[in-house]
């Protein structure tokens, strides 16, 4: 992955976020509404309002076409072709091959609620983009936090990582480095509210 300076990341942010609001206008236009059981976890998620939120099935993740935000997501990786969902606010993108795969479903309205969190998203993407830039995927807590949440509902024991429509588990990945605990020693994953952590209660009654 190639690295992106703080000023350069400055200058990209923008166009990031204006790109992400463009696709959430298309998915809202064009996608569907959740499946009963995708609004039974959206509500234990805790999604303040998933009757916004729509799904677009579609074949391949669209790059933005901006020269400089294309430039940067292929240096970094951050949406590979075999990307399997995008979460753009209440705008849920889903390759087809996991449309009906509960844990990637949960696993992106894990990030509509954090979307929700930070209400808007220019702070969402500033956190969430900068901790993908500067540790990497997976290890971004934001993005360990999606993976700790959806892992009940896959029924494994191990994060989960595609490879094209091929599941693998990296040996070189524990599930301890995909879970992010806090500073106070709890062994429960934790939502971002600006810089602020906290233990939501969904997440101690959680059953997906």
């Amino acid at each position: 992955m190639t690295p992106i300076t703080p000023e350069q990341f400055e200058r990209l942010l923008p166009l990031a976020c204006a790109w992400a609001e463009e696709q959430e206008r298309l998915i809202l236009e064009k996608g569907v509404g959740l499946t009963a059981l995708q609004m039974a976890d959206a509500g234990r998620v805790g999604i303040a309002s998933p009757e916004r939120i729509r799904l677009m099935e579609i074949e391949q993740i669209p790059l933005p076409q901006h020269p400089r935000l294309l430039q940067a997501a292929r240096e970094t990786g951050l949406l590979p072709p075999d990307t399997a969902g995008l979460t753009l606010r209440y705008g849920i993108y889903i390759r087809s091959p996991f449309r009906g795969v509960r844990e990637f479903v949960v696993h992106e309205l894990v990030h509509v609620r954090q979307y929700e969190l930070f209400e808007g998203f220019e702070p969402f993407l500033r956190r969430y983009l900068w901790e993908c830039v500067t540790r990497g995927y997976p290890h971004a807590p934001m993005e360990q936090e999606a993976l700790s949440v959806a892992l009940p509902a896959s029924g494994s024991r191990r994060p989960y990582f595609y490879n094209g429509e091929r599941e693998r588990h990296p040996p070189s990945i524990k599930i301890s480095e995909c879970v992010t605990f806090p500073a106070s020693g709890s062994r429960r994953p934790y939502f971002y509210i600006g810089e602020r952590e906290r233990h939501p209660a969904f997440l101690r009654r959680l059953k997906i």
